[in-house]
């Protein structure tokens, strides 16, 4: 079972997965806030293909 955790914070987007891919990438949530879909769909495309995804 393949499981991917997504933090957003207020400054970066964090991933990783059960498989060992782990991602980190500048987001400043306050001057890119209408961005956040289009980056979350990024991360997820270098992800792993995954049955479940957390978020925080």
């Amino acid at each position: 079972m393949e499981i991917v955790g997504i933090d957003i914070g207020g400054a970066n987007i964090k991933a990783a997965s059960t498989c060992g891919f782990v991602h980190s990438e500048p987001f400043p949530m306050w001057s890119r806030y209408d961005n956040l879909s289009e980056a979350l769909g990024d991360v997820l495309r270098q992800a792993p293909p995954t049955e479940y995804l957390a978020v925080t």
